[in-house]
């Protein structure tokens, strides 16, 4: 209410995106088609828009179809995904689902996984986050280290390809004398058809 006095140029790009998504929802739409909702926005009010947008959707009751290109919005806002690849679907299932157990090489790089290794026959290996244990098993070299906002990305060469880690600060306390000490849970890592030469 505060703002209703104001011009559309006046108010921030947060406000406007909420501004359209109200006119959206006003409708009492069965359905609401929302393409890139929270594109140019800076990624704090993305992600305090996120949890905005999956109350609203539980308030208003209407099926939603959203199209983003973040993995980490389609995650959180959708029940279901659809992976869209040069206008045809390559997978279709429940968010969790698809982002745990991705059909294809081309699909889990699409989702943002940064292990997915090249092996024999046309295939990929596909090693989640969670079947690297740190602190255990052999110590391996670190051929590469860049510092992000929330702690270290490293490059350990492994036996399966250069591994890409997150580590937190407190992780990369471990490294030792550019070494990082870990295993890799061979039952976790999946194997994939490799697509990503494909058009």
């Amino acid at each position: 209410a505060d703002l209703a006095g104001r011009n559309p140029a006046q108010l921030s790009g947060g406000q406007a995106q909420r501004v359209a998504l109200a006119r959206a929802v006003a409708t009492g739409s069965p359905l609401l088609l929302l393409d890139e909702p929270l594109s140019n926005l800076d990624e704090q009010l993305r992600a305090r828009l996120r949890s905005d947008l999956r109350a609203l959707f539980a308030q208003v009751g209407a099926g939603v179809l959203l199209v983003t290109h973040d993995q980490r919005e389609a995650l959180a806002l959708a029940e279901r995904v659809a992976v869209m690849r040069a206008g045809r679907l390559v997978q279709v299932g429940a968010a969790a689902e698809v982002f745990a157990r991705p059909a294809t090489a081309w699909v889990a790089a699409f989702l943002g996984h940064a292990n997915v290794l090249p092996a024999p026959g046309g295939l990929a290996r596909l090693v989640p986050e969670q079947a690297v244990r740190l602190g255990q098993g052999d110590l391996l070299p670190v051929t590469a280290q860049q510092p992000t906002d929330s702690g270290v990305e490293v490059t350990v060469a492994h036996s399966l390809g250069p591994l890409t880690l997150h580590l937190s600060a407190r992780e990369a306390a471990g490294l030792e004398d550019g070494r990082l000490r870990l295993s890799v849970d061979e039952g976790r890592v999946l194997t994939l058809p490799d697509d990503r030469g494909d058009v």
